[in-house]
């Protein structure tokens, strides 16, 4: 930094001067660069933090919802030549589920599926979309688009079921057990959490959980289409959740022995109640570091920082940062601040790097969408898109500073950083080709609103019961899909608790 401005004043050789200064800020910057990687290296734990820094490792379980009402309907069997009988159905769930489109008239045509879209399509006639198109503008849209906040099928509630006792048993047979359980604010995100979770036998979950543990429904997580897929998303629009836990209650009462034993008092409604419905990766990250993280009994036990305040916090997400992410865009930096605090992301680590980190840990599990779960865990390839119940393991590493010394009351400077890997699966699940594949009419005879989907995939109703030959005690082949224990839901070899040195902090 001395040489260079001497260097600058030697204009008599400008040749030689332009090589030696362009080399010299190339020497300056890389100099620089590695004083900035060096620094965030030793804020992973190359050396102490500072006396009034704290460290807490995040191990996120990511768990991909079971097949819902909507997902199901991606194998239409409706020809072209029944629209006189199905299009009345569609427009009967305009009126219902339409919103802005509430009687919007349709082309008179419905098309069918094929090899690039699986599900049935119908065009609007509307000049508020453009015609012909299906895309985020488009008049075209997918039959099971108008499907409102679905509920999980007969046959994926049996299934998750399954899935929550073999995950649960092995989290208690690796010594983990779970500060946190939350889910999206979709209906079929925390009926998934509960089936896997809470409506588990009372002696295994007291294993793996306390009673004080709720389902949290938190903002930020919620499903979108891929890009330029549909105008209309009523499938990944959440009900009021005082409307999704009657459902449920309704559900329980009902559905006998493959049905649910939903408890709404174990469902913390709150951020569904004052929270945006979007999906924002980076938003959720800032929610989970400055509000969750804080909150959860291990941290406020062992750590002393203030959890940002609720609607300072919600303000300057929204405020701050943009409406929508790009998936693209993951990994750059990202800061927000507000009054005596402020939260920014910082360097990836490795998966190694993470397990040398000495610091106490807190295990969260999530229940969460595929899209983002593609985009955010596994790079957005689609070959490893997770089957439906299947579980991810996500790490952040969360280092907290607090304002002001010898009061805990004050927020902190907060630096997230998140695993640059891709996700390790922890547990798998059935196939979900397979599953569709081998629904009858008792897997989704719950399915009813607002259509009833057993006929748009061509299940044949039983006569009788609506189990046809299945007894309401008995598994169709799709529950019997997940009934051979760690066969259906195997746990990867790096997970298996005699293969490595999972522990709970």
């Amino acid at each position: 930094a001395a040489i260079l401005p001497t260097l600058w004043t030697y204009s008599s050789f400008p040749h030689r001067m332009a090589h030696i200064r362009r080399a010299l800020r190339a020497a300056l910057a890389a100099i620089a660069a590695l004083d900035l990687a060096a620094s965030d290296v030793q804020r992973m734990g190359r050396i102490q933090l500072g006396p009034r820094a704290f460290r807490v490792k995040v191990r996120m379980f990511w768990i991909r919802h079971g097949q819902s009402c909507a997902n199901v309907m991606d194998q239409c069997k409706v020809k072209s030549n029944q629209a006189e009988q199905y299009l009345p159905k569609v427009e009967a769930a305009l009126k219902r589920y339409g919103e802005e489109y509430d009687g919007t008239p349709l082309t008179g045509e419905l098309m069918e599926a094929d090899s690039t879209e699986p599900d049935c399509t119908v065009e609007l006639i509307t000049g508020k979309l453009k015609a012909g198109e299906r895309s985020d503008n488009g008049a075209i849209i997918r039959v099971h688009d108008l499907v409102k906040d679905p509920t999980l099928t007969v046959c994926a509630r049996h299934q998750t079921s399954q899935a929550g006792k073999s995950f649960m048993q092995w989290l208690r047979d690796s010594g983990v057990r779970l500060d946190f359980l939350g889910s999206s604010f979709l209906l079929r995100a925390f009926e998934t959490a509960s089936a896997m979770f809470i409506e588990q036998d009372a002696a295994l979950r007291h294993e793996v959980l306390d009673d004080a543990v709720l389902i949290t429904p938190l903002p930020y997580l919620t499903e979108r289409a891929p890009p330029g897929y549909t105008s209309v998303q009523r499938d990944n629009e959440p009900r009021r959740i005082e409307e999704q836990i009657k459902i449920l209650e309704a559900a329980a009462k009902e559905t006998g022995a493959h049905g649910s034993h939903f408890r709404p008092e174990r469902v913390n409604q709150h951020y569904a109640k004052t929270w945006p419905s979007m999906q924002h990766f980076e938003k959720f990250k800032a929610f989970l570091a400055a509000h969750v993280v804080p909150s959860l009994e291990k941290v406020r036990r062992e750590l002393y920082w203030a959890k940002a305040p609720e609607q300072i916090l919600k303000a300057a997400l929204e405020t701050q940062l943009k409406p929508e992410m790009d998936p693209a865009t993951h990994g750059s930096r990202v800061k927000v601040s507000w009054p005596g605090g402020a939260y920014e992301t910082g360097m990836g680590f490795t998966r190694a790097e993470y397990e040398d980190i000495e610091a106490p840990e807190v295990t969260i599990a999530f229940v969460g969408h595929n899209q983002m779960m593609l985009e955010y865990c596994l790079g957005g390839d689609m070959s490893k898109k997770p089957n439906n119940n299947a579980v991810l393991e996500k790490l952040f590493v969360l280092e907290a500073t607090p304002g002001v010394e010898g009061d805990d009351t004050q927020y902190a400077h907060l630096v997230m950083r998140e695993l640059s890997e891709h996700c390790a699966k922890v547990m798998d699940a059935p196939s979900g080709k397979e599953s569709l594949a081998s629904l009858v009419h008792a897997d989704v005879a719950n399915c009813q609103d607002p259509y009833d989907v057993s006929e748009w995939i061509g299940l044949e109703k039983p006569r009788g019961s609506i189990f046809g030959s299945w007894g309401p005690g008995e598994n169709t082949q799709c529950m019997k899909l997940a009934d051979g224990g760690l066969a259906s839901y195997p746990i990867s070899e790096q997970f298996l608790p005699q293969a490595n040195n999972l522990r709970g902090v």
